[in-house]
């Protein structure tokens, strides 16, 4: 990863941790893991918060054209950067929680990829982002604090709650 990608990163998380959800940022390794079942014929695909575009590299190197590709990024600065790296995807500016409200898609969508933290997002945002039924889905679990722990904390207060 170019050095002023890492510095792109490392300046989201500094600003704003709960939405980048993770400590470094993916590698080549998990891009290639998490798009595995992707390929050219799976038709159009989504990615969901694509930051610096591992993962949007992967899927080109499966052979996805850029062109049947749709980024939906909320970070600006992330934004931009895809934008000059995939110059023929559709990169879109905005909160992935708005696409229910929007008619973005002309035709269904094969498959979707999400690096978005979802752990770090309220159900009900998690709900408005649920990609359509007929489209693969594959996501990364991202937190910045451990799942776990939200779990054993959830317990407590619910068996304090029913008391």
């Amino acid at each position: 990863m170019a050095a002023q990608n890492l510095l792109l990163f490392f300046r989201a998380l500094a600003c704003n941790p709960r939405s980048v959800g993770a400590i470094a940022p993916s590698g080549a390794n998990l891009a290639s893991l998490i798009t595995s079942e992707i390929t050219a014929a799976s038709g159009p695909v989504l990615e969901l918060g694509p930051g610096t575009g591992v993962f949007t590299e992967a899927l080109l190197e499966r052979g996805v054209r850029e062109s049947a590709l749709t980024l939906i990024e909320y970070g600006s600065d992330f934004m931009r950067l895809l934008q000059a790296r995939f110059p023929r995807a559709r990169v879109l500016w905005m909160d992935a929680a708005w696409m229910a409200s929007h008619d973005l898609f002309e035709h269904p969508l094969g498959a979707v990829v999400s690096g978005l933290p979802l752990l770090n997002f309220a159900p009900k945002k998690v709900a408005a982002i649920s990609p359509p039924p007929s489209a693969s889905c594959a996501t990364v679990a991202r937190s910045i604090s451990s799942p776990m722990a939200c779990s054993a904390r959830c317990r407590r207060r619910n068996s304090t709650n029913s008391d």
